[in-house]
């Protein structure tokens, strides 16, 4: 989706970023005082690593679209840098 909202432009890039942020802030407020969520993903920590990871993923995914360097679905088929 990231891809998607960095083709759309600088105001799509925003919006779309800020939508990222906001899911993940929720997911970790559900998440976390989730005790079976918890014991799940091996602890809080690893919990805040894969929504770190999750983040980052968007981050390359909105450049990636921003520089227009391909179609998106090519972020499905190889890992970015």
């Amino acid at each position: 989706m990231s891809c998607l909202a960095g083709k759309g432009g600088k105001l799509e890039a925003t919006i779309g970023w800020s939508a990222g942020l906001i899911k993940e802030a929720k997911d970790l407020a559900q998440k976390i005082p989730n005790t079976e969520t918890r014991n799940r993903y091996g602890g809080v920590g690893n919990i805040f690593k894969d929504s770190a990871k999750d983040i980052t993923n968007n981050w390359k995914g909105l450049h990636y679209g921003l520089e227009n360097k391909g179609k998106c679905v090519n972020l499905l088929e190889r890992k970015l840098p």
